[in-house]
């Protein structure tokens, strides 16, 4: 497995698993018209648009290649200076099923913090789905729910939760 930056030419498999891991990882928290209803030309438009044409953005992305060279899952994540508590956040972790639970959410994970201490960023939060059990991982890493919000997905609405490390070095890899 090798994690690297996204690249402008990895636009379509970024998209690919964004879409299919949606469909798996939140198949009876969203209603199955909306999974259905993904584009993958959709997403694809959306990620070159926010990672490689936004000449403003600092969001970044590292991906998980297997030995194929194919990509089998990705994280995004961004720096927000205005939020003086948690300056990192991380938009996206999304790995294909067949290659969870393998370290994979771990090594991308790992690829982000170290690219936010490069910044001289300390803190990161993140939002996650309160019905999606992905949502553990995140609490194994040891961090703390900060707050919730209600999101409208489709014709669902959804508890999200805020998770947030005060200290980017508590993370417990």
């Amino acid at each position: 497995m090798k994690i690297r930056k996204a690249l402008i030419s990895d636009i379509k498999q970024i998209a690919r698993v964004h879409v299919d891991s949606w469909r798996t990882a939140y198949k009876g928290i969203m209603s199955d018209e909306y999974l259905d209803n993904l584009s993958c030309d959709n997403r694809e438009r959306n990620w070159k648009k926010r990672l490689f044409e936004n000449k403003e953005s600092t969001e970044f992305m590292y991906v998980a290649e297997n030995e194929e060279e194919k990509i089998v899952g990705f994280a995004s994540a961004d720096i927000d200076k205005e939020d003086k508590q948690y300056q990192g956040t991380l938009y996206t972790l999304y790995i294909l099923e067949p290659y969870q639970r393998i370290g994979i959410g771990r090594e991308l994970v790992k690829s982000v913090v170290k690219k936010l201490k490069e910044n001289g960023i300390n803190s990161l939060k993140l939002w996650a789905f309160e019905d999606n059990p992905s949502r553990k991982f995140y609490e194994k890493f040891g961090g703390k729910i900060m707050g919730k919000k209600v999101s409208k997905v489709g014709d669902v609405q959804l508890n999200e939760l805020l998770y947030g490390w005060k200290d980017i070095n508590d993370i417990r890899f």
